[in-house]
């Protein structure tokens, strides 16, 4: 996959390159026709033009491919086909990252140089020009790039602020979209071919339908309501603390190890979190859930909270470990959870090798586990006398167990 990435980036910088020069050569011959040769500012006026419109290419393009990897539900599906043996859709996440900070520095470059540029034959009494600085293009420019670098500063401190405002924040992408229509747009009054100037829609109307689509489809087909079935809560208030959920599996939700699901309990709040499952896919009862508690009154914390607090259920509560960790166990079956997915990619196809190294730290040991378990049910199932004996002797076990047989009841 590592190649397959590489490669893919390869492909990507050559078409990128290649539009950037098609479209400045383009406009580089055609102010030739448009400027005489005594005019002031002549090389200015040639290669100005040109390479700011080779930049607004290279911007759409970007815009025509973003779309595409945030479509996560075609992503989740199509990495179970074929075509994930010839497209790295695991990487689909790093290439959106890519192509944003790509995007971002471009804008960015851009406005710079559109400001030299015209700020410069201003100064040289071009007084078209000037007035470019108190166009409606000018105006829309300013806040696309504006929103651009919001967007990119919260993008890459995502790590250190809480993924409730990095989540808004990021959707300020489509109102990006909606000012790149407006801002091409053409002021001209009476002029009847509007769109020969508003080529933004054209470039990227067609992706930017497609994920809203795939968006829809998300909240139509893979959205469902359940229950947790239990809980364990393990760590003290403070401190390092994680919380271990099962939630009943709906008869819909079908996964692969290493993909991921959002959660969202109403009772905290309105936002979607994803969080990898730890559960065997062949295990049809439930879906289980690593979660790290973060800092205080972030929505990890707030979930810790609402589990204690609906504690007065507790069917066993202890402490146990040298360092005087509190473990709780309940059974909180009346909290209900929506779950949307599956999403994302399986972390591998095991059965293709006779051997596998997984290296996982913290919570990314969760999406192993997954595949550890999957691997040993199939492990089994090639043994059915060794796979029944060990259901036999689980369920002796939970028969043992006044605690877990109530909860599993």
């Amino acid at each position: 996959f590592a190649f397959s990435f590489s490669r893919l980036l390869v492909d990507f910088y050559f078409i990128f390159c290649t539009t950037v020069v098609h479209f400045f050569m383009e406009k580089f011959h055609l102010q030739k026709t448009m400027v005489p040769e005594e005019a002031a500012f002549y090389w200015w006026k040639r290669l100005g033009p040109s390479l700011e419109f080779g930049a607004m290419h290279a911007i759409l393009f970007q815009m025509a491919i973003i779309p595409a990897t945030m479509s996560r539900l075609t992503i989740a599906r199509a990495s179970n086909t074929v075509l994930n043996n010839f497209i790295p859709f695991n990487r689909s996440q790093r290439i959106h990252i890519h192509l944003g900070y790509t995007w971002a520095v471009i804008v960015i470059v851009a406005t710079i140089f559109f400001f030299i540029f015209f700020g410069k034959l201003c100064a040289g009494g071009e007084q078209a020009f000037c007035d470019k600085f108190s166009s409606e293009i000018f105006i829309t420019g300013l806040v696309i790039m504006a929103t651009c670098v919001v967007i990119a500063i919260t993008s890459f401190l995502r790590d250190f602020i809480p993924y409730e405002v990095f989540y808004i924040i990021h959707h300020l992408v489509f109102i990006m979209y909606a000012l790149s229509v407006i801002h091409t747009l053409d002021g001209e009054k009476g002029r009847k071919d509007v769109s020969s100037r508003s080529q933004t829609f054209i470039w990227f109307s067609a992706p930017l339908l497609y994920y809203m689509c795939d968006r829809l489809a998300m909240h139509m087909h893979n959205n469902y309501t359940t229950n947790v079935l239990e809980s364990k809560l393990i760590g003290q208030d403070t401190g390092s603390r994680m919380i271990t959920m099962k939630t009943r599996r709906p008869a819909l939700f079908q996964f692969k190890a290493g993909q991921y699901a959002c959660i969202k309990f109403p009772e905290i709040d309105p936002h979607w979190h994803p969080f990898s499952i730890a559960s065997c896919p062949n295990n049809h009862d439930h879906l289980e859930f690593y979660i790290e508690v973060q800092e205080e009154h972030s929505w990890t914390d707030n979930l810790w909270t609402l589990l204690r607090r609906k504690s007065l259920a507790a069917k066993d509560e202890g402490t146990s470990g040298d360092q005087g960790v509190l473990f709780r166990e309940w059974n909180l079956d009346e909290i209900k959870v929506e779950v949307m997915g599956p999403y994302g990619t399986r972390l591998g196809n095991a059965q293709s090798y006779s051997h596998a190294i997984v290296v996982g730290s913290g919570t990314g040991i969760v999406p192993i586990v997954s595949m550890c378990k999957d691997h040993i049910r199939q492990l089994l199932r090639l043994n059915p006398e060794a796979y029944f004996h060990e259901e036999d002797e689980n369920n002796k076990f939970i028969q043992n167990q006044p605690s877990l047989q109530t909860q599993k009841g």
